[in-house]
C-alpha cells in the first residue's frame, strides 16, 4: 500500500491504498502509526476529491465512500486501542462509529452503515450501556420483521448478540438477588437469541463462537429446570473448542468444559447403599414402589 501511494499518487487505487494501509497498521497493533495513516488518508482523499471534481463529478461519490470507510476504520482502531487500556474509554470509538453511520446514510453505502451499526452495538456493550444497546438492537430486529431487507439482515447477528448479552447480564443479576423465576426466564430468552445466531448465521464466524459459548452458559444456568441442560451446554462449548481455535472464546469454553468434567453428578442420580441393594430409588418420607409387586408402601 505504501508503494502505491509513493510511486503513483494519481493511481485509481489511491483511496483504497490509503485506507487499507491504515487498517493494516491497526490490525498489526501499531495504533499510533495507524492513527497517523487515517489522518493522512482523510487529507489525501479530500485533496484528490477537490481537484478531480473539476474534471468529473463522479469522483465525489467514490471519494466520499472511501472517506466514510476511513472513518469506519478509525473507529475500529480506537475501539482496539480502548480494549488495551486499563481504564478503557470507548467514547472516541463510539463517536466515530456514529459519524460513519451518518456519512454512510448520506452517501448510501449500506455495507459501511451495517458495519458501523455493528461497531456501535459492540462498543455499547463494552461500555456497560446494556439498556441503550438492547434498545438499539430491538429497533433493528423489529424493523427487519416489519420490512425485511438485505441491508437490515446484515445487522441481525450483532443485534441478536446484543440482545443475548443484555438478557444474560440481567439474568445473572436476578439470580444473584435470589429471583430464581425471573433469572430462568431471562436465561431462556438469552439462549434463544444466541441459538438464533447459531441456526440462521452459522457462516458468520465473528459471532458464531460467541453464540455457542453463551448458549452453553445459559444452558448450564438452566440445569435445575431442564434434565439435559448440562449435556447441551457441553455440546456448545465443544463446538467452540473444536471449530474456533483462534477465537477469544476458545479458552473460556475450555475452562467451562473442565468445570463440567470436575462437577459431581446430580444428587438425584447418586444412590445410597440400601437403594442400590433393593433397586428402589427411595427418599426418606417418600412413597416408593416395591419392584416385585408394584405395591405402594409409605416409609
Amino acid at each position: 500500500f505504501r508503494e502505491v501511494i509513493k510511486t503513483n499518487p494519481k493511481s485509481r487505487f489511491l483511496f483504497e491504498a490509503h485506507v487499507k494501509l491504515a487498517i493494516s497498521l491497526a490490525e498489526e497493533g501499531k495504533l499510533d502509526e495507524a492513527q497517523k495513516a487515517f489522518d493522512e488518508a482523510q487529507a489525501a482523499i479530500k485533496a484528490f476529491k477537490d481537484k478531480m471534481m473539476k474534471v468529473d463529478a463522479k469522483y465525489k461519490h467514490i471519494a466520499d465512500k472511501y472517506a466514510t470507510m476511513a472513518v469506519m476504520g478509525n473507529a475500529r482502531m480506537l475501539e482496539k486501542k480502548a480494549d488495551g487500556q486499563k481504564e478503557a474509554d470507548y467514547n472516541p470509538a463510539l463517536s466515530k462509529y456514529k459519524q460513519s453511520q451518518t456519512d454512510a446514510l448520506t452517501g448510501k453505502y449500506p455495507d459501511v452503515y451495517a458495519d458501523a451499526v455493528d461497531g456501535e452495538l459492540r462498543v455499547l456493550v463494552k461500555m456497560g450501556e446494556l439498556i441503550a444497546a438492547k434498545a438499539r438492537a430491538q429497533d433493528i430486529i423489529e424493523k427487519f420483521k416489519q420490512s425485511p431487507s438485505p441491508d437490515l439482515y446484515r445487522m441481525l447477528p450483532g443485534a441478536h448478540a446484543v440482545m443475548g448479552r443484555s438478557n444474560y447480564g440481567q439474568a445473572v443479576e436476578a439470580r444473584d438477588k435470589g429471583q430464581a423465576m425471573q433469572a430462568s426466564k431471562l436465561f431462556a430468552e438469552a439462549r434463544w437469541d444466541y441459538l438464533h445466531i447459531v441456526v440462521k448465521f452459522f457462516d458468520n464466524e465473528d459471532y458464531l463462537a460467541q453464540a455457542h459459548y453463551f448458549a452453553g452458559l445459559c444452558c448450564a444456568a438452566l440445569k435445575a429446570d431442564e434434565k439435559d441442560a448440562m449435556s447441551t451446554a457441553v455440546h456448545h462449548w465443544k463446538a467452540v473448542v473444536e471449530n474456533f481455535h483462534k477465537s477469544p472464546f476458545k479458552p473460556l469454553a475450555d475452562d467451562e468444559l473442565k468445570k463440567a468434567e470436575a462437577a459431581p453428578p446430580p444428587a438425584a442420580e447418586v444412590k445410597t447403599g440400601a437403594e442400590a441393594k433393593t433397586g428402589a430409588e427411595t427418599k426418606t418420607g417418600a412413597v416408593a414402589k416395591s419392584p416385585a409387586k408394584g405395591v405402594e408402601k409409605s416409609k
